[in-house]
């Protein structure tokens, strides 16, 4: 038996720490990645070959179509295992906890398009129909669906808590530290934990002002207003 194909999610050291051992062992072996450019290379300095959106891998007794899942990273992709009906998560969703990701905008799309998937195959579902998550980290998730619906749930919590801080502003401006000092008032943060959840609120923030929900003050340095204000 030989290695003749590795899929990569992302590009994260933890994800593609292998491949020169891959590569040493398995040279001609093809390495295939959702490229971030045309030039893109791997540890060895070799060409990934590029995975697109819904194309497929087959072995006997199973098919892998790709997923473009962007969000924890701009290159993800997740793989959806026909015959099951399951998909390999990557980064985009984990065993436990959530996950972390560079745009939020983007993460709660792939969200849905995971969702999507495994609630169309349920409408034509036989006796093979799974609904399992394979995560890149963590247990198996057995009810797909419910992760999936739990993930957008706590992001569309955790957005509204900014709105509503937003609504009930007496200036009608509110910093972002302000934001995460009373969205956590109640966790006790040290400062590591509070500069990540910072950056998980100003994620919230880009993807609002995308949507047209809120904007940068023109008066106060890092601070935000409802589109209405101002």
């Amino acid at each position: 038996a030989t290695l003749a194909h590795v899929l990569i999610t992302h590009h994260h050291t933890d994800h593609i720490a292998g491949l020169k051992d891959i590569r040493k062992l398995f040279p001609n072996a093809l390495i295939w990645k959702l490229k971030k450019h045309t030039t893109e290379v791997d540890l060895c300095g070799k060409p990934y070959e590029n995975l697109e959106n819904g194309a497929i891998f087959s072995v006997d007794g199973a098919s892998l179509r790709v997923l473009s899942t962007p969000g924890h990273a701009s290159d993800h992709v997740a793989f959806f295992l026909q015959e099951e009906h399951s998909i390999f998560t990557g980064d985009c969703i984990l065993g436990s906890g959530t996950a972390v990701f560079e745009n939020l905008y983007q993460y709660m799309g792939s969200l849905r398009v995971l969702k999507r998937e495994l609630e169309y195959e349920a409408t034509c579902a036989d006796e093979t129909y799974k609904s399992r998550l394979y995560p890149g980290h963590g247990e198996v998730v057995d009810n797909g669906v419910e992760k999936i619906s739990y993930y957008i749930h706590h992001r569309l919590q955790r957005e509204n808590e900014v709105l509503d801080m937003l609504k009930k502003s007496t200036t009608g401006v509110i910093s972002l530290s302000e934001l995460v000092d009373e969205i956590y008032k109640d966790q006790n943060l040290n400062w590591i934990v509070k500069k990540g959840a910072a950056r998980a609120i100003s994620q919230h923030l880009d993807k609002l002002e995308k949507e047209g929900k809120v904007k940068p003050s023109r008066t106060l340095s890092n601070g935000w207003v409802l589109c209405r204000s101002e």
